[in-house]
């Protein structure tokens, strides 16, 4: 094996979410390393690991014991005591709770590999899969724990642990977190210069590395001439405004009378019963189906059958969307808001990017253009997904760069 790596992780392999670290744990490129995958948090179910890779429980199942240690050194940390004099500073409740919440996961961290440091000593690296409270314990480990005090550390950046600020949320401890990492690699151009302004001390080890995903077969669908299918695929909570899809369509759909609209939308979440109660009545030509959460094989399998046409997507903040990655890899030509590093995807010759607050005359003009377009926009769709977010050519190329970082 060319190396060892800890990955730590959010809830994978638990649950359905991170369906990106899936990609990349199957890709070609990281199956010559033994991967360790380092999970936070459990939920329901659990996908299989690829062979070079073993789950690590350390943190889910931590004792009672270890959970309250790292409570009572979080409230007597410097760092919990500097966090009124941060730039900025928590301003809400909410903020203060994420503060708290922040450094006791960075200490829980810290004490779990501490514990189990007979296997961390093997570590070639030390790899976050955000940019997150996570990096809280990985310094704290790399400052106290002898064996890792050589042990470099890196991060992927998205989208919650980017534009945190943006979204409500506060990360402490952020500058000492920053100073251990050797590199935080933002998977948006956007991501990246958003941190760089946001922390210029360390702007010189942060860069830019597109995460991808599987090439479609080579196979094309035609736009369907007796009915407009749409498709949406994201979590249902305020921030993806699935709501504000619902009422776009609406409107289009009764507007267009003539047009046939059938929008199956494919996800979960806290605002699930608001999106039912805003498709409940619809016009004569509109139909919706809300196939909830889905795994991601059978979401790609009915876009391999050309099932859908345009993929629509108003999130108000993205880091950079797979969901687009994959629809465009479909041909599946994408409508979506301008939201994050969205525009690294989207360019006007493969889809049609919508302002933040959208009004309902763009969109229609938006969607219109599609129709008008559609073949053409659908070819070059694929070609850019191929040319820029392909999974296997892009997770190689971040695991050379690992290469470079352990040898």
């Amino acid at each position: 094996m060319a190396g060892t790596i800890f990955l730590f992780t959010d809830y994978y392999p638990y649950g359905k979410e991170e369906v990106f670290v899936d990609n990349e744990l199957n890709s070609s490129a990281a199956e010559h390393y033994d991967i360790y995958v380092v999970p936070f948090r459990k939920r329901p179910g659990i996908r299989p690991l690829p062979s070079s890779a073993t789950l690590v429980e350390d943190v889910v199942e931590a004792s009672f014991f270890t959970r309250m240690r790292a409570m009572v050194r979080t409230i007597f940390s410097r760092h919990l005591l500097h966090v009124p004099f941060e730039k900025p500073r928590p301003s809400t409740l909410r903020h203060w709770k994420n503060a708290v919440g922040g450094i006791y996961r960075g200490y829980l961290l810290y004490y779990c590999i501490k514990k189990n440091r007979h296997l961390y000593r093997d570590a070639d690296l030390l790899y976050s899969y955000w940019c997150d409270n996570t990096l809280i314990g990985l310094a704290l480990a790399t400052d106290e724990i002898e064996t890792l005090t050589e042990t470099p550390v890196i991060c992927r950046a998205h989208g919650f642990d980017v534009y945190g600020r943006q979204r409500g949320l506060f990360f402490p401890a952020r500058e000492y977190a920053l100073s251990r990492v050797d590199n935080v690699i933002s998977v948006s151009r956007a991501g990246a210069e958003y941190l760089r302004e946001m922390y210029p001390r360390h702007s010189h080890k942060i860069s830019t590395m597109y995460i991808g995903v599987e090439d479609a077969p080579h196979t094309r669908h035609l736009f369907s001439p007796q009915e407009l299918r749409i498709v949406s695929c994201s979590n249902v909570i305020p921030l993806k405004r699935t709501h504000l899809i619902a009422s776009m369509l609406k409107r289009y759909a009764t507007e267009h009378p003539d047009v046939p609209i059938h929008w199956t939308h494919f996800g979960d979440g806290v605002c699930m019963n608001e999106l039912k109660k805003a498709t409940s009545s619809l016009p004569e030509s509109m139909t919706v189906t809300l196939r909830g959460a889905t795994p991601n094989a059978r979401l790609l399998n009915e876009y391999a059958l050309g099932a859908y046409d345009i993929f629509i997507s108003m999130s108000s903040s993205e880091g950079i969307p797979v969901s687009v990655m994959e629809a465009m890899a479909y041909g599946i030509v994408p409508l979506c808001t301008d939201a994050g590093g969205t525009r690294e995807a989207i360019t006007p010759d493969v889809g049609v990017l919508l302002p933040l607050d959208v009004e309902y005359e763009t969109f229609e003009r938006g969607l219109t253009y599609i129709i008008k377009n559609w073949k053409e926009m659908s070819g070059k769709a694929i070609k850019r997904q191929r040319a820029y977010f392909s999974l296997q050519s892009n997770f190689a190329a971040f695991y050379r760069f690992v290469a470079r970082l352990i040898h």
